[in-house]
């Protein structure tokens, strides 16, 4: 078993101690003809951490002295972070990166050595640039052949079984369209879904399709953005259920007494758990913002000195229970109700009683900025593992006969709690009416995974398509996987 745990600094991921191999679309001079430093160009490249890969990219144009231009690391839910204020001194540049902090980055010859501030650390990260143009052609692509060439045809293979829990079989065994399946996947290969790099279907408890693009793979420990809020909302379940708090009647208030100063605390809310996990808090909130404007809420909460209290310090907006408003500040104070009730923290917790008995060795699950993993955004698994989970889930709990997720949960989660209007909400997952009706868990730049039960179907779909460019997962799944079901 490998876990790998790190803090918190981007829309919910961590990346401390990066060391980037990169590459640039500009050739090797380091100065202009009056001396200073070029800083021109697309830069692009990798972070290494614990053996996982993150691409990064400092997008520069510079005119005379002044350098404008864009940060992004894509794998980590950034894009768009605008360049600021920058002033060079002979071959070095300074400048802010929006609510992010500040970097200062350095022409050593070919290479740039970037040391970036974050604004709620106090440990800079530094990291080295190197010219490197061809390693990022996988990624630009949905998919490469051995030469290099954009590859637009495709023909069904089924997927491989490993030995990791998951029985195999063919779409036209369990009653889905070959040909319609071809035909959704080559759409991706066309750019049809940009950044679009996981498809995974699964029906009647069998894997049926596998499929991986722009540079994804099955070993890729996957970015689930607020995917972990419907995962961490099972954790809740569980913890009930052995017996760590009555249950979700139980105010919210009455579990952060070490936060006595808090309006939530000191007035006291009358929230309850279960108007928590329905998003149904009531706080003064607002997440319609992009996660790259400094004036959402939860980007407050993410680069504050203690976002729980952050969170138990927002003023109402309106009665607790009355009506559904997402709210990430809400999903986060999981991860602190779980450590206060059972001793363990989130991930502690769901090691034991959710990835061992799945069979689940891979994952990552980042801090916030005072220790506790992020309930709201911070989990990553392979994709083939998140699938067992909504398979669990359609299965009422079940995994291979045992028993992970208390039946009762599943079905009360899966049950509207409150709505936006349009959709309604259980705890903590979405409960879109399609086609079908569907249990789903959402995330940030296209990461879903979607549940059919009356048709024991679970889709997984993860993606980079953080600026929403593309047909969204849903589309997908209505014009082109529904129909495909006989």
């Amino acid at each position: 078993m490998r876990k790998q745990r790190f803090r918190a600094w981007v829309e919910r991921t961590v990346l401390p101690g990066l060391f980037l191999v990169t590459s640039a679309c500009f050739g090797s001079s380091s100065s202009s003809e009056d001396g200073v430093a070029t800083f021109q160009g697309t830069w692009q490249g990798f972070a290494i951490q614990d053996g996982q890969q993150f691409r990064v990219e400092f997008d520069m144009s510079q005119s005379g002295d002044t350098i404008t231009g864009i940060v992004e690391l894509r794998d980590s839910g950034i894009v768009d972070l605008p360049i600021q204020a920058t002033v060079i001194d002979e071959n070095t540049v300074t400048g802010n990166l929006s609510y992010l902090g500040s970097f200062r980055a350095t022409r050593q010859g070919g290479s740039l050595a970037v040391e970036v501030t974050v604004s709620n650390q106090t440990a800079p990260l530094t990291v080295t640039l190197r010219l490197d143009s061809e390693e990022f052609r996988e990624f630009e692509f949905p998919r490469l052949d051995s030469l290099g060439n954009p590859v637009r045809n495709y023909t069904y293979q089924t997927p491989a079984a490993l030995g990791d829990g998951w029985d195999v079989s063919t779409l036209a065994a369990e009653g889905v369209s070959t040909a319609q399946i071809e035909q959704l996947v080559e759409s991706i290969l066309d750019d049809q879904y940009p950044q679009m790099d996981t498809l995974l279907i699964a029906r009647n408890g069998k894997l049926i399709l596998e499929e991986y693009f722009y540079g994804g793979d099955r070993e890729r420990v996957h970015g689930l953005q607020s995917v972990t809020k419907s995962l961490s909302a099972l954790l809740i379940g569980q913890a009930i259920d052995q017996g760590a708090f009555a249950g979700t009647h139980v105010p919210v208030s009455s579990l952060f007494t070490n936060y006595p100063a808090t309006r939530w605390v000191n007035t006291p809310y009358s929230t309850t758990v279960g108007e928590m996990l329905a998003m149904a808090g009531a706080l003064d909130w607002n997440e319609t913002l992009p996660y790259s404007d400094p004036d959402n809420t939860a980007t407050q909460m993410t680069f504050s000195q203690d976002p729980v209290e952050f969170v138990l310090d927002r003023p109402l907006d309106g009665t607790p229970g009355a009506g559904f408003e997402y709210c990430s500040g809400l999903s986060i104070l999981m991860a602190d109700i779980l450590f206060r009730t059972t001793g363990l923290h989130a991930d502690g917790f769901a090691e034991v009683n959710l990835f061992q008995p799945l069979g689940i060795s891979e994952y990552r699950w980042s801090d916030n900025a005072v220790g506790l993993p992020d309930t709201g955004g911070g989990l990553s698994l392979r994709a083939r593992d998140l699938l067992k989970i909504g398979q669990m889930m359609i299965d009422g709990g079940d995994w291979k006969g045992t028993q992970v997720v208390p039946a009762g949960w599943v079905v009360v989660s899966s049950t509207p709690q409150s709505t936006n209007g349009t959709t309604d909400y259980g705890f903590q997952w979405w409960l879109p009416m399609e086609s079908f009706p569907l249990v789903q868990a959402r995330g940030y730049g296209g990461q879903r995974m979607t549940m059919v039960p009356t048709e024991g179907l679970v889709v997984v779909q993860l993606s980079g398509d953080y600026e929403a460019v593309g047909p969204t997962p849903e589309e997908m799944l209505v014009n082109q996987v529904f129909p495909a079901l006989d």
